[in-house]
Formats: structure tokens, sequence, C-alpha cells
């Protein structure tokens, strides 16, 4: 069975990670030569919009232009380093999956896993549609300014672009490549947590399945069922390792850019800077609530395990099985928790600090002025 399989067939086309079942020469040969010419593209680009900010920013109209952009394609191109360099932990996460009590073993557990993936590749083509959205419309507002010879972002480049058509189409032709790549990456890092967050709430449910159906031998089977939710919390850290750091920089880069695109709206007359500051603000809260959502689902699941266990027929049992679900129920008093730098939970209550404290910088940059 194929996990993640949307999510995977991204990261293979964005360059960061080869076909897992390529084992000829000549492919991964050609594979790694496209690796090169994508991550060229993307790191060139992020290197002229940072030169852009240093070189050509020269007031707030201008830092406004670079900024938002900046922040998105450098965090997502850590993001999509972060995961090429530990593609050999996301594979054996997947592997995990696919082996041991975490795989389905009668009609009902397979109902409950082919559910859950249903839903992570539901909420895939969602998150890329609505992503390459962006994508479409940067190519439609290209082609209007295409004969005014205007960039779809603006950059530092040590030549004049406009001094023949086809150094501007190639200009260009390498943003809107650039572009393409960084959405394409930006997909795969989001729908990458998610999918594993969600793949938790699953082994959650599988659990709690079993643990309503345990007949004839309840020691052996309350016994698995006990390594099993031992193994889950060892996948819920191992999820939390791979994500903790660069979801930090993802939160302080967010704010940060949030924090400055609410207050551009209050110094700029309501026209095409408000509406993209607007624009980035709104995104940049979907994006934060889409990791707090997804993190708040998997500690939610695991706070369910002591109540399937109390309302389970466990005074019937005898002491040993008694003994064991007690080891379930204490083990569940902390719940699976996926963090930022270790420290900051994400769920749904650290989104709600998260707006406070940029409202809270908005009133202090207020009082500044």
């Amino acid at each position: 069975m194929l996990i993640l399989r949307w999510t995977l067939k991204l990261f293979i086309a964005s360059g960061y990670h080869p076909p897992l079942a390529s084992n000829c020469p000549k492919k991964r040969f050609l594979y790694n030569i496209y690796m090169v010419v994508v991550i060229s593209f993307i790191w060139t680009f992020v290197a002229t919009l940072i030169f852009d900010a240093i070189y050509n920013v020269g007031n707030q109209n201008d830092l406004c232009e670079n900024i938002g952009v900046t922040i998105t394609t450098f965090i997502t191109s850590l993001k999509m380093l972060n995961l090429a360099v530990k593609r050999k932990t996301i594979e054996s996460l997947l592997n995990i999956l696919e082996h041991g009590p975490f795989m389905p073993v009668d009609a009902k557990d397979k109902k409950i896993f082919t559910k859950f993936e249903k839903q992570v590749e539901k909420l895939t083509i969602l998150y890329t549609v609505q992503i390459m959205s962006y994508v479409a419309c940067t190519l439609v507002v290209t082609a209007i300014n295409f004969k005014y010879q205007k960039l779809p972002h603006r950059v530092w480049l040590p030549f004049d672009c406009t001094s023949s058509w086809l150094l501007y189409s190639l200009i260009v032709l390498h943003q809107i490549i650039s572009i393409t790549v960084t959405c394409i990456a930006i997909i795969v890092s989001d729908t990458l947590f998610a999918g594993l967050l969600l793949h938790i709430c699953c082994q959650f449910e599988l659990l709690e399945h079993r643990l309503k159906n345990i007949e004839g031998d309840k020691i052996g089977k309350l016994k698995r069922c006990a390594r099993h939710h031992k193994l889950i919390y060892s996948y819920s850290k191992k999820v939390n390792d791979l994500f903790s750091a660069i979801m930090c920089l993802q939160f302080v880069a967010s704010a940060s850019g949030m924090c400055f695109n609410l207050y551009r709206m209050t110094q700029v007359k309501v026209g095409s800077q408000t509406i993209d500051a607007l624009i980035y603000i709104l995104c940049g809260l979907v994006q934060s609530f889409f990791f707090c959502w997804h993190g708040d689902i998997a500690k939610s699941k695991s706070l369910e395990i002591p109540n399937i266990i109390f309302h389970s027929n466990w005074p019937v049992m005898s002491k040993d099985a008694k003994r064991i679900l007690l080891i379930i129920m204490t083990r569940s008093l902390i719940p699976v928790q996926i963090t930022s730098a270790y420290v900051l939970p994400m769920d749904l209550e650290s989104f709600k600090g998260l707006i406070k404290a940029i409202y809270s910088a908005y009133n202090m940059l207020q009082q500044t002025k």
C-alpha cells in the first residue's frame, strides 16, 4: 500500500527526492541533472530577491514589494533543504506505516486506514489547487504586463533585462519556473506534515477499534495494543523531530511578515498595496492555522484513549488485563504533542496566541510612530 502517494509524486517533481523505485543508473543520472537544474532555479531566484532587498530597496514601498515573496521563497527553500537532508528519515516513517501493528489486520482496520488515506489525498489535491492558483494568477498578470516589460517580481540583476526582448523573456521564464517550483515545495512540505499527523490519528483510531474488540486471548491482544500505543508515541516523536526546528523558523518568519504587513496597511491609502498586504496576512494566517489545526487533531485523538478504555468492559477483566489497561491509560495522560522548537505546542491555543502576539506587536509599532 502506497502511503501519501500524491505528496511523494510532488516531492519527486520538486527535484529534492529521487524516485524510490528507480534502480536504473541512467534514470538516476538524468534525475540528478534535473535536480541540479531545479535547485539552481530556485536558489538563484532567492539570491536575486535578497540582493534586491540589500541594494535596491530604498523606502517602505520598495520593501513592501520585496519582503513578502523573499521571506516565503527563502523559508520554503530552507524547508525543502531540511526535507532533502532528512529524506531517509521520511522514507523510514512511511515504511513504518506499512509494517507491524500499524498495518490493518481485518476488514474494519482496512476501512479506517483507507478512510484516512483518502482524506490525505483530498487534502493534498485541494491544497495543490489552492497554491497553484497563485501560479495561474502570476501567469495572467505577467501576460498582461509583458508588453510593458514588467517582471512578475522585482529582483536585483547585474544587467538591464529590458535591453532586449530575448533577455527579458528569459528572466520572466526563470521567475515563472522558480515560482512554480516554490509553490510545489510549499505543497510538499505542508501536506507531508499534515499527512503524517493524520496517519497518527489513523493509528489511534485503529487502536480504539482494537481495544473495543478484545476477544479470545485477551491478555495477548491487550499486550499487542499496549505495544502499538507505545509505538505510536515513538512514531510521533520522530515526526516531531523531523519538523520541529523548521516549524519554529516558519512561525517566526510568518509572524514577522504579518506584523509588518499589518502595520503597512495602516500607513498607506486603500489601493493595490493594501490588497497585497491583506492577501499576505490572510495567507500567513491560513498556513499557520493549517499547521496548528492538524497538530490539535493529533493531540485530541491521543486524549480519547482513556475514555475508550473507561467505557470498555474492563470491570470483568482479570487483574493482569486491568494492569495492561492501566499502563495504556497512564501513558495517555501525556498527549501526543507536536511542538515548534520543542517549546511551542502546535495547537489551536498556540494559534490564538500567535494572533494576540501579532496584534500586540502592531499596537507597539503604532505607539512608537
